[in-house]
């Protein structure tokens, strides 16, 4: 008897937990994947220098979504019913010139910095005071700036805990999804695209809208300086992982690779390659603090250079 209330405990556990993220799943012709699949031109700027960089309306009208800091970035309350404007939330790791910041950086749950990025900590998303953070702090804000979407970047941290200590941070990367699937349950209209973070896509795919992914053909030299090719079989299998995903959520691809600004052989490139594997590319330099035109064609290419302003790079 026992035996058999057991099982049945699991089935019935099973079904509740399958109802329960096919409750709060995004479904593949919701509006927000809709609109994402109409995006034709898009650009991520996050270190916005007003005083380099004045945003010109001619030239945004180009673009149909872009993914900014939500704390520096041009004013865009003009364009709000014609475009897509994602803000940038790192959910792997906390930042010292965020607001947040005071109140946190003594917790026991925030470690290291990340040697790649100064004044970048990974935390320990196991932590219930960040996911408060995050749901009740920092989504609320973004919203009232008119933000459409989250772009969730820093996921990777979880695995990447896991792999390093596996006793330490046991369960970590079920607490990242976990924490996915929390904002998604608290803000359903939300259009919700994750970067990166390979190894609990497949978990999260039901939750979010579109796939961001860096480094499918060039990825910043952190140790030499510079850019160089992505190995082929690191290349592969993010191919292989988002293709898969493509076909079973219908999930958008977004593809940053990064390059040098005057290489433009190597950005016709990526950007050739991606469109031949369904993903919509866009080429910048690693620090993302300007706009950067990939057009490729020959014959737009004198036209790019004589139209250089200060106020806006092209690459």
């Amino acid at each position: 008897m026992k035996k058999i209330i057991f099982i049945a405990a699991i089935v019935l556990y099973g079904t509740l937990a399958a109802f329960s993220v096919s409750a709060i799943a995004a479904e593949p012709d919701s509006v927000n994947r809709v609109n994402l699949t109409r995006v034709e031109n898009w650009f991520i700027l996050l270190n916005y220098d007003v005083e380099k960089f004045p945003f010109m309306e001619e030239k945004f009208n180009k673009y149909d979504m872009a993914v900014l800091d939500p704390d520096v970035c041009p004013d865009f309350k003009n364009y709000t019913d014609k475009k897509i404007f994602i803000a940038y939330v790192s959910f792997g790791e906390a930042e010292s010139y965020r607001p947040y910041w005071g109140k946190i950086k003594d917790k026991e749950w925030v470690l290291r910095e990340n040697p790649d990025w100064k004044e970048n900590y990974y935390i320990d998303p196991r932590s219930y005071e960040w996911e408060k953070i995050i749901i009740n702090e920092i989504i609320p804000d973004i919203l009232k700036k008119g933000f459409n979407g989250i772009m969730l970047d820093t996921i990777d941290t979880a695995g990447m805990l896991e792999s390093e200590n596996i006793q330490k941070f046991y369960g970590a990367k079920r607490a990242m999804i976990d924490l996915v699937r929390a904002v998604r349950l608290k803000y359903p209209d939300l259009i919700m695209l994750s970067n990166n973070g390979f190894e609990i896509l497949e978990d999260i795919a039901p939750f979010i809208d579109g796939l961001i992914v860096e480094d499918i053909n060039m990825m910043p030299d952190f140790k030499n300086g510079g850019y160089k090719k992505v190995e082929s079989s690191e290349r592969e299998y993010k191919i292989s992982v988002l293709r898969g995903l493509m076909d079973r959520f219908k999930l958008n691809v977004f593809a940053i690779d990064y390059a040098p600004c005057n290489s433009r052989q190597i950005i016709k490139d990526c950007v050739t390659k991606c469109r031949k594997l369904g993903f919509n590319p866009y080429v910048a330099e690693k620090d993302l603090n300007a706009v950067y035109d990939n057009r490729v064609n020959t014959s737009s290419a004198h036209k790019i250079k004589s139209a250089r302003k200060k106020e806006y790079r092209y690459c």
